[in-house]
């Protein structure tokens, strides 16, 4: 793909060269980050690809929903995304600055997140997996996050990033998410998928923060339109408070910023 915004971001597919499994919550990824130590403990299968149809079944409830959202890295995870590349293509398109990630929008075959979530109690139970289940997942990519180093929701806070080093911040409002979607539209288009869908919330910090899929009108200005509403999410006690507290400053009541949708983009 060709350069997008000012030139300096580069948007592109990620390979299996340098597969990431690190979110961007607390900021830009530098490349120090990204390369994994080897794991001498990892089961040697796992490196061998292609892998057998019979090892994703086994390895989806080992690993749960940390197979497509974790915290951190895990030889597993990365062996997992580098089968999903080699069979489709990519799974994640990425926004680099230089030697760093900025951005990075996650996706997978809804198809293959509905196998999974068959052997995963785990995956069933997680915040995504309405809108994973809400729809008919034939020839669909499903989109499970976008994130821009934004705030990231915690103990009960929103945690914003610390303002002296700027970096979380440099990247966020420049279009970066928008040019990620894009990207994905065209990459989806041209490999014939007929469809991207995407659960979304309202547009609250602690929705994009915690989610990390946007809001209903990000996705509204870039084609999709509201399909079907979905169960709210599962808030806690702890953010409830913010919840309520962003919902009032945004005039909105606390049953309306619970709502979410199932967001569509049919493909042409």
């Amino acid at each position: 793909m060709q350069p997008t915004l000012d030139g300096a971001i580069h948007i592109r597919p990620m390979g299996d060269d340098l597969v990431t499994t690190l979110c961007l919550h607390h900021g830009p990824l530098a490349m120090a980050q990204l390369r994994q130590p080897a794991d001498d403990q990892v089961d040697g299968r796992l490196l061998q690809h292609p892998w057998p149809e019979t090892l994703f079944d086994e390895v989806a409830p080992r690993l749960g929903q940390s197979l497509v959202c974790p915290p951190g890295a895990s030889t597993e995870r990365r062996e997992f995304l580098r089968e999903v590349i080699r069979r489709y293509g990519t799974c994640a398109i990425q926004a680099w600055h230089h030697d760093k990630i900025v951005g990075v929008i996650r996706f997978f075959p809804s198809a293959l997140m509905m196998r999974l979530g068959r052997h995963s109690d785990s995956m069933r139970s997680s915040w995504f997996w309405p809108a994973v289940d809400a729809d008919d997942p034939a020839n669909t990519l499903f989109i499970q996050c976008i994130e821009m180093g934004a705030p990231t929701f915690q103990s009960g806070l929103l945690v914003l990033p610390d303002e002296s080093s700027g970096d979380a911040t440099d990247f966020q409002r420049r279009g970066i998410g928008t040019s990620l979607v894009k990207a994905l539209i065209a990459w989806a288009a041209e490999r014939g998928w007929a469809r991207l869908q995407v659960g979304a919330g309202q547009d609250l910090d602690i929705i994009y923060g915690l989610v990390g899929t946007g809001g209903r009108t990000f996705w509204e200005k870039l084609g999709f339109r509201a399909h079907k509403e979905l169960p709210i999410l599962p808030w806690t006690t702890s953010e409830l408070p913010v919840l309520s507290y962003q919902a009032s400053k945004a005039r909105m009541s606390l049953d309306d910023a619970q709502r979410q949708w199932l967001m569509v983009l049919d493909l042409p």
